[in-house]
């Protein structure tokens, strides 16, 4: 079946990772370490993603789950702080998006997302916009590895499963998405392996740019 739609995780995708200093500054309004902040709020997160939690709601409970005591002013710098280390773009992975669409194929979004997050990045983030398809989980209530999720963004660029590939960084995701017939490939930082993995199904791109 041809390629007819690339479908991009986006956070450690089409965002580059959080530094050992964006986890610092979160842990430290806390006063915990990066290692024991880390387990609340990735334990948490799934349901922040599709919006049983508020910001709010969700940090108090980080905070809960800890022993630690925060204010809402600590609230709004955590999800400021949170915004921020998320919304550093990707050039790589982008390049590579903006040559896939080049070559005639859609291009969708499909990513676990908080509504805080989601507003920070339609504010910040421009090139958004030149994507066919953007679903996030906070807007449908269903995550990934969910299969709603999925056929969501399947739905919106009104593609088949299997004329779509699909890049996350988790290998639950990516499970998930080839338990619905989407082909998927795990990206672990080399976009190298992306034009790979699009070459594979059939569709070399012009101007292929590798990683130094």
């Amino acid at each position: 079946m041809q390629l007819k739609a690339i479908v991009f995780d986006y956070g450690m995708v089409l965002s580059l990772s959080p530094t050992e200093d964006d986890w610092s500054r979160l842990a430290s309004v806390f006063n915990v370490s990066v290692e024991q902040f880390q387990e609340p709020y990735w334990d948490l997160r799934l349901d922040y993603d599709r919006a049983v939690y508020t910001g709010q709601t969700y940090w108090f409970a980080v905070a809960e789950h800890l022993g630690k005591t925060i204010s809402h002013a600590d609230v709004h710098r955590l999800i400021a702080f949170d915004n921020e280390q998320w919304t550093k773009a990707n050039p790589e992975m982008l390049e590579f998006a903006w040559q896939a669409k080049a070559a005639g194929l859609k291009i969708g979004i499909l990513s676990n997302m908080q509504s805080d997050m989601l507003h920070a990045m339609r504010q910040r983030l421009n090139w958004l916009n030149r994507f066919d398809a953007q679903i996030y989980t906070c807007d449908i209530g269903s995550v990934k590895p969910e299969p709603e999720a999925y056929r969501a963004v399947l739905a919106a660029l009104h593609v088949s499963a299997g004329e779509s590939l699909f890049f996350d960084d988790k290998q639950p995701n990516i499970d998930g998405a080839r338990a619905v017939g989407m082909h998927a490939e795990l990206f672990e930082g080399e976009t190298e392996t992306a034009y790979q993995a699009v070459e594979r199904l059939g569709v070399p791109l012009a101007e292929r740019k590798c990683a130094d």
